[in-house]
């Protein structure tokens, strides 16, 4: 029922639901992943958002998955919009060859580091990015 919550943007009963989902199944990935997006997202809290995707990358490890790109990709989020954009990008660059990643996350991460690539004003980077990623998009 976490997940349901936190699908209707009902914060703190997701956050309730989801700790004990975690206490019972401490390595179940989604459920963390489902904490830390309502922090991130529902509950507005950072801190324990990034704190929670942290503890999650620590399950997943690196990999092109779906979940450990998501981790990366919500964590540099996060970090660009509070404009710690090297913080960001050490996030990013632990994925250093893109080019091994479905096209569709190598996009995500293009896009990714453009955002930090323009929050740090580095304009001629962020729009080498986003070209980079509308090239892959275009058929």
């Amino acid at each position: 029922s976490g997940q349901a919550h936190a699908f209707l943007k009902q914060g703190p009963a997701a956050e309730r639901d989801l700790r004990m989902a975690v206490k019972l199944a401490s390595r179940h990935e989604l459920y963390w992943f489902t904490l830390a997006d309502n922090y991130a997202n529902n509950l507005r809290d950072n801190a324990q958002a990034l704190a929670t995707y942290e503890h999650l990358w620590s399950l997943t490890g690196k990999s092109n998955g779906w979940l450990p790109i998501s981790v990366t990709l919500a964590r540099a989020r996060i970090l660009t919009d509070q404009v710690k954009t090297d913080e960001a990008l050490a996030i990013l660059n632990q994925y250093d060859d893109l080019t091994t990643m479905a096209p569709v996350w190598r996009v995500r991460m293009l896009r990714a580091y453009g955002h930090a690539y323009a929050a740090q004003g580095d304009e001629a980077a962020a729009l080498a990015k986003f070209r980079e990623a509308l090239a892959l998009e275009q058929p």
